[in-house]
């Protein structure tokens, strides 16, 4: 079927309100979300948000449809600095140019054409050739704290894996895993939803940029002078040598992937070592049949995913069931209430390891499906696995768990275990 014609499958959907009275950045709300997602997905499918002006669409085929919509745009990043007055927004300069042209936030052929060149580096061949550094990471994370018999497994383990696996294949300097990101954080809470106020937010986010990209200058030259068999290198290269990629896609994409792989892959892992933590008979089914982990990760993308939210802009008028989004209005579309829709998944607030035909969409959707899934997966399957193995003992040094202040994002501040 023509891509334009899409709409006509989305399953229709009562009078949309913007009296839902849904705070997305309520404790309660971050704390659990999905009591919130399931009157969504009962009573108001598609709404509209006042506050943030946005359309909100929880079902999963209402999601699965639009995410393939070229009616509906990824080039949204007027939509956050207008939400900057005229004067910030010319003091943020620094903070637009590196989200200009980044992936996350192009259409087509631009977006095509940078994800070709980075695609390169995330082919299936690639990422099985990672398994033993991957491997050979995790063990060591771990035998830092074997003998303590408890930490922090965030701080201690899925925080700098996925940061020490990224910088790696970029070839950055490994000391400085930390800073990157902290710099690149911040680039990502101006971009979400918070209760922190916009501006501070931007005025954080700018002064990172402006500390970052003065050091990736000098990281970038280094490699002009001597190329090495890394990602980095080839970015560079098409820069230099093909021209298929600005200073400032160079820029905003090396930003892009050291952000994008440490954000999915650690709150996969802390989410479903949570997950698995607090449902003691789907971990001793998994301990008692390995062959069960690739699934038992699919299902705790679906169960807690990551990415909670993702936006497009219309780029006309774009029918949604019983509604109609206007040129210009800005969509989001909840992919934790999508994970859970009761239509597509049997028993959605149940996990179950052995869920068969996981049709989740935590990586999205279509063109903009996430370059990095494989390798996200490559790394949880593994961690995983090596936690639970080496640590059979493994319990909650608390009950209760504190989850990171942004909606858009599913992952824990902490996760303390112990296993003595």
């Amino acid at each position: 079927m023509d891509a334009s014609q899409a709409p006509a499958r989305l399953v229709q959907t009562p009078a949309p309100s913007s009296h839902w009275g849904l705070d997305l950045t309520a404790p309660e709300f971050l704390a659990d979300p999905y009591p919130a997602y399931r009157r969504l997905l009962r009573e108001f499918p598609v709404c509209r948000d006042e506050p943030s002006n946005t359309w909100f669409v929880s079902r999963h085929a209402d999601v699965h449809t639009l995410l393939r919509d070229p009616r509906l745009s990824s080039d949204q990043l007027d939509i956050y600095m207008e939400r900057l007055p005229a004067e910030e927004q010319a003091a943020a300069a620094p903070l637009r140019d590196v989200l200009t042209h980044r992936l996350l936030l192009t259409d087509n052929p631009t977006h095509h054409r940078i994800r070709g060149l980075i695609q390169q580096a995330f082919t299936p061949r690639r990422i099985e050739a990672m398994r033993p550094i991957i491997q050979e990471t995790i063990d060591d994370l771990l035998d830092r704290v074997e003998s303590a018999g408890r930490t922090d497994l965030i701080g201690a383990f899925a925080d700098p894996l996925p940061s020490r696996i990224i910088a790696g294949m970029l070839g950055l300097p490994p000391e400085e895993r930390g800073r990157y990101k902290t710099w690149t954080d911040d680039i990502y809470a101006f971009m979400g939803l918070s209760a922190a106020p916009v501006g501070e937010r931007a005025r954080q986010a700018t002064a990172s940029v402006r500390q970052l990209t003065a050091h990736l200058g000098d990281v970038f030259a280094a490699v002009r002078r001597q190329p090495r068999d890394d990602l980095l290198s080839a970015l560079v290269a098409a820069r230099e040598q093909e021209d298929r990629l600005t200073e400032t896609e160079l820029f905003s994409n090396v930003v892009g992937l050291i952000n994008g792989s440490h954000e999915t892959t650690t709150n996969l892992i802390g989410n479903t070592v949570l997950t698995l933590l607090q449902n003691p008979e789907q971990r001793e089914r998994l301990a008692a049949e390995p062959g069960l982990l690739a699934n038992a990760v699919e299902e705790g993308l679906r169960y807690e995913s990551p990415i909670q939210m993702i936006s497009r802009r219309a780029r006309e008028d774009v029918r949604i069931g019983a509604v109609t989004v206007q040129r210009g209005e800005r969509v989001a579309f909840l992919l934790g209430a999508a994970n859970r829709d009761p239509e597509v998944f049997p028993e959605p607030d149940r996990f179950d390891v052995t869920r068969p035909e996981i049709k989740h969409l935590a990586f999205g959707g279509g063109p903009h499906f996430c370059i990095g899934a494989a390798l996200g997966r490559l790394e949880g399957q593994l961690a995983i696995e090596t936690v639970f193995r080496r640590f059979p003992r493994l319990r909650l040094a608390k009950a209760e768990v504190c989850w990171r202040p942004y909606p858009v994002f599913r992952g824990l501040r902490a996760l303390p275990v112990e296993w003595a």
